[in-house]
């Protein structure tokens, strides 16, 4: 078969983004907290055969074991091919992201033209937070190709009228949809959303759908029954959502529930477009208008419930954890999309376009600068201005004042023509950051645990010392530390065991640390906060007994003086 010139640029596009996700996968540490759960949980299916339930060697317990085990048998299953590795634990995200990224082009050409299309799949792929959770061995990207994977198969099946077709798309459905019962608990009901609006559309189909999604929960039950019967109370508690009104792990950020917000835009500027989007679509003129734009009516409103009903919740939920944004990326991304292929028809004024480019280039300049983040921050908490913070500020309110003050004729011929161009070198970009990202930087953001638990490892000692600031009992667990120490925080190794110290995070710190004395242990390995002052309180105090041996980034380790 003859590949057409298209093909060829859907091929070159999605292998592209292929080999960005995959350079240097296997790079760097096993992060906490999630990839260090599910790492030690898919090596304990090879070490102790534990198939349908890792409760006994998994880190807590049911606190980890509860999720159900799809991405931790993939896993696994890499692990038994490539090793015990960082490259395995995470093949099974990077493979599904690109797997995404192919679903994403075809649900796109039913909204935007070719070129458009192909541009959804690299805005997607160069937004940062997808990106990122590509690359680890998580549950959140897996999870949404799953979301993806049936929304196409319901937009398929509506438009097939051919019954094997009809029963092979429902069955697609089935399951894509078991797929994400088996790899999250609450959120992976969200395909019912789909089956929902094609209820509400009173669609002909709708009633394999109602089907596919009995089958898919029909699927997916026995797993939840077998845990139930094993464990009770405690695991059918845990398929609650107590993180949407409790913090969990601390992370409840000081943004609240403009905490997405920022991490939407600072992954990818162009999702600013989907927010003004969604404030324009309130308009009746503006439905109208996109309507008449837009083919398909069920993908276009459907994203929009989709982005709309996960970012108010995941907003206004206590809990904040960066990797829950993922599920918002592929619809925001369509939903930005429409709107760029689009804007000359919606918004007939270059001097608004032009403030919405500015506005993109802003929020560039603000994603790639942290330093320029944190000088902001101070500023709207101590009200002072840094130079940094005043220069970003004066280049915006210049170049707005520009567009709208000193507009000239030949500057709104240059807009357009070259908004198009403009659009293609932002996105070019954005790109060129990730690839910059993936081939330079490290993958994550602790490291040190593999050093320090060669100490361990290396010595004849049959326990050591964790210290560690508590913010929740969880906190003792440290998958990452106890991943590298092969087995020993986990009871796995038979006369070998670790004992947890916790230290609060406040200035009862030297009480305290004054108790560890008593301890007969001749290793501590301390794991830093991000409060600088508590590490060097702490520093000096185990000093007295311990001397340290090694600074291992995140880590300290410190050995017994004699």
């Amino acid at each position: 078969m003859v590949l057409t010139k298209e093909k060829w640029w859907i091929v070159f596009v999605i292998a592209l983004m292929a080999i960005i996700i995959f350079i240097n996968l296997g790079s760097g540490e096993i992060q906490p907290w999630d990839e260090g759960l599910y790492a030690i949980r898919a090596k304990s299916i090879l070490h102790f055969n534990d198939f349908l339930d890792q409760t006994a060697y998994s880190p807590g317990g049911l606190y980890s074991s509860t999720y159900p085990p799809l991405t931790i048998w993939f896993i696994s299953g890499a692990m038994s091919i490539f090793g015990e590795n960082q490259f395995s634990v995470r093949l099974f995200s990077a493979l599904c992201s690109v797997a995404a990224l192919i679903f994403i082009f075809l649900i796109s050409r039913r909204v935007a033209s070719f070129k458009f299309s192909l541009l959804a799949v690299i805005l997607t792929g160069a937004t940062l937070v997808w990106n990122k959770f590509s690359r680890e061995g998580m549950t959140d990207i897996p999870l949404t190709f799953f979301f993806i994977l049936t929304f196409w198969a319901s937009i398929k099946l509506r438009e097939s009228d051919d019954k094997k077709k009809i029963i092979l798309f429902s069955a697609i459905f089935a399951v894509g949809f078991a797929s994400a019962l088996m790899t999250k608990i609450v959120i992976s009901f969200l395909p019912l959303l789909f089956v929902f609006l094609t209820f509400v559309e009173n669609n002909n189909k709708k009633w394999y759908l109602l089907v596919a999604s009995i089958a898919a929960i029909a699927l997916a039950s026995p797993w939840y029954i077998y845990m139930i019967s094993q464990h009770g109370a405690p695991f059918y508690k845990a398929l609650l959502v107590p993180h949407i009104y409790s913090v969990v792990e601390t992370n409840s950020p000081k943004l609240g529930v403009l905490y997405y917000l920022n991490q939407l835009l600072v992954s990818n500027s162009y999702i600013l477009f989907t927010f003004v989007f969604l404030l324009m679509f309130i308009s009746d003129n503006f439905r109208k208008k996109i309507n008449e734009l837009i083919e398909s009516k069920y993908i276009l409103y459907t994203v929009i419930m989709w982005f709309s009903i996960a970012f108010i919740v995941l907003s206004l939920s206590r809990t904040k954890m960066l990797h829950y944004a993922v599920y918002m990326v592929p619809p925001a991304i369509f939903i930005a999309i429409v709107f760029i292929e689009n804007i000359r028809e919606i918004i007939k004024n270059n001097k608004i376009i032009s403030v919405l480019l500015i506005c993109v280039v802003a929020l560039i300049i603000w994603s790639f600068n942290p330093g320029l983040r944190e000088d902001i921050k101070i500023l709207f908490t101590d009200f002072s201005f840094t130079n940094a913070s005043f220069i970003y500020f004066l280049f915006i309110l210049v170049s707005i004042a520009s567009v709208l003050f000193l507009y000239i004729n030949l500057f709104d011929k240059w807009i357009s023509k070259y908004m198009i161009p403009i659009v293609y070198f932002i996105t070019t970009i954005l790109l060129f950051n990730i690839i910059v990202l993936n081939g330079f930087y490290r993958l994550g953001h602790s490291y040190g645990a593999e050093k320090a638990a060669g100490f361990v490892l290396d010595s004849k000692e049959n326990s050591f010392v964790y210290l560690y600031h508590e913010a929740t009992a969880a906190d003792s667990l440290n998958p990452q530390l106890a991943w590298y120490t092969k087995g020993i925080m986990n009871q796995w190794v038979k006369g070998k065991t670790y004992k947890p110290y916790t230290l609060p995070l406040n200035q009862k710190i030297v009480d305290v640390l004054n108790d560890m004395k008593s301890l007969k242990e001749n290793i501590v390995i301390y794991y830093k906060p991000r409060e600088k002052e508590f590490a060097e309180i702490v520093n000096k105090n185990v000093s007295k007994e311990w001397k340290i041996t090694e600074y291992c980034d995140r880590y300290i380790v410190f050995r017994r003086k004699f």
